[in-house]
């Protein structure tokens, strides 16, 4: 009787407990609902002292994933029922348009998870009309059109003290306090007067932009042109970042210089250096905006020269420098001024940022009467322009032929600059973007804020470039051993460079993985990495040694005990570097794809 009463009471238990686990199990996957309104999103003002909320109604609870390093987002969790989160941003926008960061709001039962993604939009401290401006030789008065919601009293601008601007503008050294703006460190910058911030009239030729900066630019006559950077400014904030995306004001001279003969010598071809080691690595060197008297005063040769010694400077070039075979071709510009009003021999041009345009194919056809056309496929073309202005942009060809080692020659138009940053010297411009991005096919390290998350559809063409041997010092993936370095992250010979995967490159702030923090390829510090040198190394022996040449970890690591020696004696390299605050990112190279 007792067994039968046991039994009985068992199954009631039983029957209890299932009962009670049926009442409190969901019916439904959980909810998420923006409050008074149908999507996730939040405005926030120039102002990163001031900040945003959205609330939302939550059937289960909830915690904040996926949070952009731009923003803070707090509470990171809540319950069931009404939720509520403030955003604030940590930097500010200081690009020239609004800039969406994103988090998600993740809530999970025993039914699945939902999640609710949250778009977060910061405007920008000031909208310019015009980030290029051209002011006349003559002399002239440049007006400024920017919005922004700042109080007006604490506009001021500061500029580069390394460009023209102070020579543009010479009453900036005035006893009114102005000077103070061209400071490096902005914070210490004081608000400056000389400076007219008016509203715009109805009657301008615009409405969009509620005020315009004026002041004087003076005549030129230099014989060259000049290029001043400069930044409208918040002085009331101690933060280097409250500024307006950055200004250049080109001039050109009033009296531009001329050649008198772009016939005699032109394209002539000189040697440079002739390789003792494998088949010969061709190396192109030419000059652009250099007038016939620079040819006859050895000015163009001394250009050239000192691009093949800048090629050499760091490892693995040094050591691989008895491969190459260096060119000089002689390209006569008709002018020494590069603007759309004046010609040169390769018509470059400088646009926004750090981007340069010419005539690479007229460049790839000087290249070819010294290396032939069956060895232009190999080239690496230098073109170095007479400026001093900070500035780059590499053309690569790809043969669209599947490998570890890329195959196409190059174009990089490089100004001989003469800022005193390393990392915005010619030397340096030159290892970026004519052996990083041309010879080796590198792709960038660093990433811009309007970039956001790479697409699908943007991933995809990534990993079939990268099919052809381009890219791969970058990974899609946040796993180093399914990155093309896992070899080198898994060798304690390397592992003082701190190789991982490192988030943010190929201009993507997400969903693409670097090597190691810094990089002359991200930033223009550190040098190359152990990655970047391998694939320099790579490129330089396939062409030198030829087709049957195979890429192995023991012959790089063996070559490359120098570098390591001489990384592992400094601490700069890869490490968290703080360079000028003028540093721009160079341009992203352009890829063309040869059809044969």
């Amino acid at each position: 009787m007792k067994k039968y009463i046991s039994l009985f009471l068992a199954l009631l238990t039983i029957t209890f407990v299932t009962s009670c686990s049926s009442d409190d199990a969901p019916t439904s996957r959980p909810t998420l609902t923006p409050n008074g309104s149908n999507s996730a999103k939040v405005s926030m003002t120039y102002d990163i002292t001031k900040s945003g909320n959205l609330s939302f109604s939550a059937s289960d609870s909830w915690e904040v994933t996926n949070t952009d390093e731009d923003m803070t987002v707090t509470p990171s969790s809540g319950k069931a029922g009404n939720g509520n989160v403030t955003v604030t941003m940590n930097t500010y926008n200081s690009t020239n348009y609004s800039i969406d960061h994103y988090f998600t709001v993740t809530s999970t039962n025993s039914l699945g998870t939902t999640e609710m993604k949250v778009t977060v939009t910061a405007d920008p401290v000031f909208e310019v009309d015009n980030t290029v401006i051209q002011a006349d030789a003559k002399g002239d008065t440049i007006q400024i059109l920017f919005n922004t919601d700042a109080d007006l009293d604490d506009v001021g601008f500061g500029w580069n003290a390394y460009s023209d601007f102070e020579a543009m503008c010479p009453w900036c050294n005035d006893e009114s306090g102005a000077k103070s703006a061209g400071i490096i460190n902005m914070s210490e910058a004081q608000h400056i007067t000389p400076i007219e911030v008016h509203k715009c009239e109805t009657t301008r030729s615009t409405s969009k932009y509620k005020y315009y900066a004026s002041f004087p630019i003076s005549k030129n006559n230099t014989g060259s042109q000049r290029s001043g950077d400069l930044v409208l400014c918040l002085f009331s904030t101690d933060d280097n970042s409250c500024h307006s995306e950055w200004i250049t004001i080109n001039q050109l001279p009033t009296d531009i210089k001329c050649s008198t003969d772009t016939i005699t010598g032109n394209g002539e071809i000189s040697m440079l250096q002739t390789h003792t080691k494998g088949n010969g690595v061709p190396l192109v060197i030419m000059g652009d905006g250099f007038l016939d008297t620079d040819v006859a005063d050895g000015t163009y040769k001394a250009a050239c020269e000192r691009g093949m010694e800048a090629a050499f400077a760091l490892y693995p070039m040094k050591s691989l420098r008895e491969y190459f075979d260096v060119y000089q071709v002689t390209a006569i510009s008709y002018n020494n001024v590069f603007s759309d009003q004046t010609k040169t021999a390769f018509s470059c041009v400088f646009g926004e940022g750090t981007e340069i345009t010419g005539n690479s194919d007229k460049a790839i056809a000087y290249a070819e009467k010294a290396v032939g056309s069956k060895n232009i496929d190999n080239a690496t073309i230098l073109v170095v322009l007479n400026s001093t202005k900070y500035a780059g942009t590499c053309i690569i060809y790809s043969n669209d032929v599947k490998g570890d080692v890329p195959s196409g020659y190059s174009v990089a138009f490089i100004p001989l600059s003469t800022e005193t940053d390393e990392e915005l010297s010619f030397e340096t411009v030159l290892n970026h973007e004519a052996i990083g991005h041309g010879l080796a096919k590198l792709g960038d390290e660093y990433s811009n804020d309007e970039q956001g998350t790479i697409s699908e559809s943007d991933k995809n063409t990534f990993l079939t470039e990268q099919s052809y041997g381009l890219w791969r010092n970058v990974s899609a993936y946040s796993d180093v051993t399914k990155s093309y370095w896992a070899d080198l992250a898994a060798d304690s010979r390397y592992s003082y460079a701190n190789l991982g995967c490192y988030e943010g490159c190929d201009t993507y702030v997400k969903g693409l993985y670097r090597s190691t923090e810094e990089s002359i390829m991200r930033d223009n510090t550190g040098g190359f990495t152990p990655q970047q040198r391998r694939l320099i190394y790579n490129r330089c022996m396939r062409i030198a040694m030829g087709t049957s040449w195979s890429p192995s970890l023991e012959e790089f690591a063996s070559f490359d005990a120098p570098a390591r020696e001489a990384a592992n004696s400094t601490t700069r390299a890869f490490s968290n570097s703080s360079h000028s605050m003028w540093f721009r990112p160079l341009a992203k190279p352009h890829v063309k794809h040869i059809m044969k």
